[in-house]
Formats: C-alpha cells, sequence, structure tokens
C-alpha cells in the first residue's frame, strides 16, 4: 500500500538496477508494469514458475538463466490440489505437464517455451580439480574452468559415528 504513494521515477534515475529475490520484490518495488527494460532470474532452475510472475510483470523482458542439472525447487503442494488448479482455472490437457506447478521448475517452463536456449561453457565458481567430477559426471567434460587446480583444495575428512538407516543419508 505504501510502495503505491511513492515516485519511483527519481529513485530509478539514481539507482538503474536492483538486485532482490522473488520474496522480497513486493516489498521493495511496486507493482507497475514493465518499470524495468530488463528482469535476469538466475539459478531459475530453483525457482518455481508462480514466484517469478510478480518479477515478470515489472519487467519489458526477461533474461532466465539456469541449470538443468541443478536441484530444483522445493515445492510442497499436494499433487491433488495441484491438478485442482490446473483443471479450475482450464488449463488445456496438453499445457498442463509444462504448467505443472510441483513438477517445474522456472527453467523448465521456460526451456519448452523458448528457441534461444544458450548453453554456457565455461564455469568460474570452483577449482579445475574441484569440478572434474561434475563436469565429467553431469556435462561430458564440455565445461571449461576459468579457475585453475589448486592444490589442497581437496580434502579427505574421515569421520567417525553411525548412520541411521532408516533416514535419509549420503
Amino acid at each position: 500500500k505504501i510502495m503505491a504513494t511513492i515516485d519511483f521515477k527519481p529513485i530509478l534515475e539514481a539507482i538503474p538496477c536492483f538486485c532482490v529475490t522473488t520474496g522480497e520484490i513486493s516489498d521493495v518495488l511496486p507493482l507497475e508494469k514493465e518499470l524495468f527494460d530488463l528482469v535476469i532470474c538466475d539459478e531459475s532452475s530453483e525457482v518455481d514458475i508462480a514466484s517469478f510472475l510478480p518479477c515478470a510483470f515489472r519487467a519489458k523482458r526477461a533474461c532466465v538463466v539456469g541449470d538443468e542439472k541443478q536441484l530444483k525447487s522445493l515445492n510442497f503442494m499436494e499433487q491433488k490440489k495441484n491438478k485442482s488448479f490446473l483443471t479450475k482455472y482450464e488449463v488445456p490437457a496438453d499445457l498442463q505437464l509444462v504448467w505443472d506447478y510441483r513438477q517445474n521448475s522456472l527453467f523448465d517452463f521456460c526451456q519448452y517455451y523458448t528457441d534461444k536456449s544458450i548453453m554456457l561453457n565455461e564455469q568460474y565458481r570452483m577449482p579445475e580439480n574441484v569440478f572434474k567430477f561434475n563436469n565429467d559426471m553431469f556435462y561430458g567434460g564440455m565445461i571449461k574452468s576459468a579457475k585453475k587446480e589448486e592444490i589442497n583444495a581437496l580434502q579427505k575428512v574421515f569421520v567417525n559415528g553411525t548412520t541411521d538407516k532408516n533416514k535419509t543419508f549420503n
């Protein structure tokens, strides 16, 4: 309510770029159509479709960045409730799989609707020797590492203890 009373034009002139989470955007920015030229959603495989809609509304264009091999968003909506929403809002049967809130992340959704997908071929987050397992296992060795190998980046640590086989564990 208070957001509607604030003139954001001078604020946007001084600060043309905002970094917010999907959860806090409504607390920080007014619900104004095309407030920004571009919204960028990083880690979109961890974002559910509905949470991104307030961000997309505030922008003229969107850039969705993600990786289908990363963890998906966690969703605890009951499957029955999810199906009832798809029916209630008359989502056509052939699109129900794509719009399935429980099964698909924002990344999955966008991947279905775009032909402009670009696979990056370089990572910079971790040393080459740490990334090697992921690169070989999930990307077929196609990703270059911008960070060179680091000595002692990987260390074996033996932990004494017990595991409860009745619980989830790694």
